[in-house]
């Protein structure tokens, strides 16, 4: 068994993992923004929460693989079916039509993010934040011309 976590190990992971944690908090609130202005089920504090929380899953699998032996891929694999889970959720069913189909794959998305920073890519993490952004706002209106009058 390992021994505690000392202060003196927490300065250190806190120097070594702060551009990751900074980096996933900005990723979070670019998605949550979007989402607050599209008012989606998954807004602000959602995305935020979401990115962090799985770029800090990612972390710990790292630093636990690392301390105390063991695959970091294994709690990576589970994230990504609660994250499944969690999406599936917001999607739901009115009249003829499946409502919430983005919002679960804008939560995919987020957990993804969260976890490529939280394995260090914080640039490409922020880079598909802002693709992401454009993606959902600069499709919404194709979307809308393409979709079929009712």
């Amino acid at each position: 068994m390992a021994p505690n976590e000392t202060f003196a190990d927490f300065t250190d992971l806190v120097g070594a993992y702060a551009p990751r944690f900074f980096m996933a908090l900005l990723a979070g609130l670019i998605l949550g923004f979007e989402g607050e202005y599209t008012r989606r089920a998954a807004g602000l504090r959602t995305n935020t929460l979401l990115v962090l929380a799985t770029c800090l899953l990612t972390i710990l699998s790292q630093a636990a693989s690392e301390r105390l032996g063991g695959d970091p891929m294994r709690i990576a694999a589970q994230v990504i079916t609660g994250i499944g889970f969690l999406g599936a959720g917001v999607i739901f069913r009115q009249e003829q039509q499946l409502q919430g189909i983005t919002t679960a794959a804008l939560i995919f998305t987020a957990a993804a993010i969260g976890m490529t920073i939280g394995f260090g890519f914080i640039w490409s993490g922020l880079a598909i934040a802002l693709v992401v952004v454009l993606i959902l706002q600069g499709l919404m209106p194709l979307g809308r011309k393409i979709r079929p009058k009712s």
